[in-house]
């Protein structure tokens, strides 16, 4: 399993702040698929002064290099659900590897409280996802990501947040 403190100091890893994991691309680190970053900036030290962060890629852990070809959520008729496939490739398939990881990463840190996830991405989206059809057409965008709804169904009561509320609640209660 790929993730690393994103805060490097010693008195981060036993501190009784909760542990927050978050996408290693808001965390300011190029592991998108096109070797991009979606850096918070000055909010990342605002959350980092209150919890202790986890950097995790999802889409690195199970493999995936950077960069890398996109996947997106395509309905499948055998399994009747969105899977998580190459775009060009719709047969390669992560979804089990994405549930996997997710089932890890749980099992890890048990003390985890909470996520802060990068919104739209098909493996840590969180409601505003593309879903596309069977043929790849698009559908619609209210998805979750493959990864974000596995940590939810496995533990309902985690704190799942994405970049756009996490800025909101930063804003309005002067975390």
């Amino acid at each position: 399993m790929k993730e690393r403190n994103y805060t490097l100091k010693k008195s981060n890893l036993s501190s009784k702040k909760p542990l927050f994991a978050i996408s290693s691309c808001l965390a300011g680190e190029q592991v998108r698929y096109d070797g991009k970053s979606q850096a918070l900036g000055d909010e990342l030290a605002q959350l980092e002064a209150k919890y202790r962060l986890l950097s995790i890629c999802p889409e690195m852990a199970i493999g995936l290099g950077v960069p890398r070809p996109p996947i997106h959520l395509r309905w499948s008729e055998s399994t009747q659900n969105y899977r998580a496939v190459l775009i060009e490739q719709p047969e390669v398939d992560y979804t089990e590897a994405l549930h996997d990881y997710a089932v890890l990463l749980l099992a890890k840190y048990p003390e985890l409280t909470g996520v802060i996830l990068k919104q739209k991405s098909p493996s840590c989206g969180t409601g505003k996802t593309k879903l596309f059809d069977r043929h790849g057409e698009l559908q619609r965008a209210d998805g979750w990501g493959i990864f974000a709804a596995e940590l939810l169904r496995l533990r309902p009561c985690l704190q799942v947040l994405n970049e756009n509320n996490i800025i909101y609640h930063i804003k309005s209660s002067g975390i």
